[in-house]
């Protein structure tokens, strides 16, 4: 597959006294527009929204029960929420149309499609690069749901969305004087919808083989990724990328985790998982979910 180019869309968030962020944005040809960010959601209700979200597209793939018959008197009755101070029901697009919606406002959203139709001119994507180093509260926000009709922006090739945290000075990149050792990770619990981890095992072995035949890059399985196994594999540091694929899953309080596996192939607890990018042996980690 060809290398893919993009022209960069970068947004700098500033927080201002009444809790609403200044917005700078500035395409590939250094045109700036200004504008005005205010989350649409309470934190409560984005970590509901995100809850809500990460159930629906996390359901155990267990067999449902036949439904036990009910008499009349023992059925409860069926209510909804119509409006007044019930708590909303989110699903991704919804939460990714409110996100865009806050985002991509006048000036800001004229800009953003005059940036997608003239990369698109001359064969490029637009990455949406978004500076949160002055706005830490918007890390959490979950950003890759942003939702323009018809679609995703993250899940397009041509519209990818980048978080940048604007820390100073880059650290060099190491050296590595000898092979290159790559540790692939793949975590499909039985008890969760089946992914194709084996087709992106194939596209990454396809992708690294010639490297491979000639001794410059060393790569390995994990397979299935226990986590107790997989902290044993990761101790002495030697790996320098770790390549994870399976599903990912959110906490009771809204953090994202890998899912990884028990001994019996299950789904292990989050308390037993620890997120791979959290262990500091790792100089590059990429995520499949």
């Amino acid at each position: 597959m060809a290398t893919y180019v993009y022209d960069d869309f970068r947004v700098t968030f500033t927080p201002r006294p009444d809790g609403s962020y200044d917005v700078r944005a500035v395409d590939a040809s250094n045109e700036t527009t200004q504008g005005v960010f205010t989350m649409p959601l309470s934190e409560d209700d984005l970590t509901r929204a995100v809850l809500q979200v990460a159930r629906s597209n996390s359901r155990r793939a267990t067999p449902t029960a036949p439904a036990a018959p009910t008499t009349l008197a023992a059925a409860t009755p069926a209510t909804r929420y119509v409006g007044g101070d019930g708590p909303p029901a989110f699903d991704a697009a919804h939460l990714g149309t409110l996100l865009a919606g806050a985002l991509f406002t006048g000036d800001i959203a004229e800009h953003y499609e005059r940036a997608t139709n003239a990369g698109a001119a001359k064969g490029s994507g637009l990455r949406l690069s978004l500076s949160l180093a002055d706005a830490p509260a918007l890390v959490n926000v979950p950003w890759e749901f942003l939702y323009r009709r018809p679609r995703f922006l993250a899940s397009q090739r041509h519209t990818p969305v980048v978080r940048w945290l604007d820390t100073g000075s880059l650290a060099p990149p190491p050296a590595i004087d000898d092979t290159v050792r790559i540790l692939g990770v793949i975590a499909a619990p039985s008890d969760l919808n089946p992914l194709d981890v084996e087709a992106e095992r194939r596209r990454i072995e396809d992708a690294t083989r010639a490297m491979c035949d000639i001794d410059r890059v060393e790569l390995d399985w994990l397979d299935p990724a226990t986590p107790r196994r997989l902290r044993e594999v990761l101790r002495d540091g030697s790996y320098h990328v770790l390549h994870y694929v399976g599903h990912s899953d959110y906490t009771s309080t809204g953090d994202g985790v890998p899912s990884s596996k028990t001994t019996t192939g299950d789904r292990a607890p989050s308390t037993a998982r620890r997120s791979p990018t959290s262990c500091r042996t790792r100089r590059r980690c990429v995520l499949s979910c």
